[in-house]
């Protein structure tokens, strides 16, 4: 009875948490140093040089790392929001 009323909080939670691990730099640059473990936003590091910057291939990786968390939102937009406004409302 309780996990169906606290569906939209748990996957607001999940998806916000997602969100903020994708996009987590400091942490893997710091304490990760095996190149397999390390996710997409810091392998962008591997593009700039201290001579040479590609900016093209940053780009299109930059792309391309946006795609997972668009799709995320998009399924789970009404998810978000009923999450969020769960907790508004009186009653």
């Amino acid at each position: 009875m309780i996990l169906p009323l606290t569906t939209p909080v748990i996957t607001t939670t999940v998806i916000i948490n997602m969100i903020f691990n994708w996009n987590e730099y400091v942490f893997v640059n710091t304490f990760i140093s095996s190149d397999r473990f390390k996710t997409l936003t810091v392998g962008i590091q591997n593009f700039v040089g201290q001579y040479m910057t590609d900016w093209g291939a940053i780009g299109a990786t930059l792309m391309i790392s946006v795609i997972p968390i668009l799709i995320a939102f998009i399924f789970f937009s009404n998810k978000i929001i009923d999450g969020i406004s769960a907790g508004a409302l009186k009653g």
